[in-house]
């Protein structure tokens, strides 16, 4: 699990979400922007219809929040939704997805 100094505050969400350019994946949409924290953030959307069970998205949302790298290079403030196909997708596939996005960030 990521530490709390890396993941987004609700405010902080907020604002990324005003000024985030987009990026559409079949399995979940990145929004990102740069950081001025000096360090990658992330925050994890799973909506109910993605999972039904709250139980489901927790396990969903902590399986992406431990793949992802706790030092991102560059620093960029990240916003991640998933989509409902991402629930039939195996967990790794959904990562290493996710993985393959996160290195095509530019600033």
């Amino acid at each position: 699990m990521l530490p709390k100094s890396s993941r987004l505050s609700h405010f902080e969400f907020l604002q990324v979400k005003k000024s985030a350019t987009t990026i559409n994946h079949p399995l979940f949409s990145l929004l990102y922007s740069r950081s001025s924290h000096g360090r990658s953030r992330f925050s994890v959307v799973v909506s109910t219809r993605v999972a039904p069970k709250a139980h489901s998205r927790n396990q969903i949302r902590r399986s992406v929040y431990n793949s992802l790298p706790p030092h991102h290079s560059p620093a960029f403030d990240v916003i991640i939704f998933l989509k409902p196909k991402s629930a039939q997708v195996e967990n790794e596939k959904l990562n290493s997805q996710i993985h393959t996005v996160l290195s095509e960030i530019r600033p």
